[in-house]
């Protein structure tokens, strides 16, 4: 008999602790959903508040550029920088980013670089402008010629040129890449040399030219061998003063073989 007794308060235990366990697991089970419901509600609330604060700060002045500042043009017209990088006052500053800016720049005609940097708290958008090298210009239309093979015309803004060298009997065809390309690698000093440059084509070379120096120097040259003349100052000096005339010639097929000789002019 206590046996019997003792089995059956066994078995009410183990029948409450199954009843106890069961009703902690659902009450869990209930936190959880409360937990996760709570969360739930908190992710919709905080996507709506960041889509209200987004909206208002989109509608504000604080998003907007408010200045463009487009600085180291000479050449190149400020309005065609800024509609080639598509910035405008009033137009969202956060879509505009420097490095893209840089890369759209260097696609501009005349335009070897540009630094680009952003003033998001004030609104401002500053762009340095770093333009390829004017190597000269042309008359009837008045164009400047440039180093990458730009050819701009300035209309009446005739201080462009100033310092320029006029290139004489030129047309567009023979106005090539390659030989403004070569102009810019005299450097700066022998360009500032310059006065004149005539196309006087040859039955050897259509390229041939005559170019005008300081000091009643002249040199001959074709395209190809062109870049000899960034060592104009050096060439002159140990040349006879009398010898005012430069001839560059090549007679092989690289800049090895070229060679550049001086005499008196005829």
């Amino acid at each position: 008999m206590g046996r019997r007794k003792t089995e059956q308060s066994d078995h009410n235990e183990s029948y409450n602790q199954i009843k106890k366990d069961l009703e902690e697991k659902k009450r869990l089970e209930r936190k959880r959903k409360r937990k996760r419901t709570t969360m739930k509600v908190f992710r919709i609330l905080l996507l709506i508040l960041l889509i209200v604060a987004w909206y208002l700060f989109d509608k504000s002045e604080y998003s907007r550029i408010k200045q463009v500042k487009i600085n180291g043009t000479n050449v190149v017209p400020q309005q065609e920088v800024a509609e080639s990088l598509g910035i405008y006052e009033g137009d969202r500053i956060y879509t505009k980013l420097a490095p893209l800016l840089e890369r759209k720049g260097k696609k501009i005609p005349g335009v070897e670089s540009l630094d680009a940097s952003l003033y998001y708290s004030k609104g401002i958008v500053s762009i340095n402008v770093h333009e390829v090298t004017a190597v000269g210009y042309q008359k009837d239309p008045l164009r400047v010629l440039m180093s990458d093979g730009t050819k701009r015309d300035v209309g009446d803004n005739s201080s462009i040129i100033v310092g320029l060298p006029v290139f004489e009997g030129f047309s567009d065809e023979s106005l090539t890449k390659e030989l403004l390309e070569n102009f810019g690698k005299v450097g700066d000093a022998t360009l500032n040399a310059i006065s004149e440059v005539h196309l006087q084509p040859t039955k050897f070379d259509e390229t041939a030219m005559m170019i005008v120096l300081n000091n009643e120097y002249r040199a001959y040259s074709g395209v190809n061998t062109l870049p000899l003349l960034k060592d104009y100052a050096t060439i002159i000096s140990k040349a006879d003063p009398n010898n005012r005339c430069l001839y560059f010639s090549e007679y092989g097929p690289n800049d090895e073989t070229q060679t550049v000789t001086t005499r008196e002019c005829d």
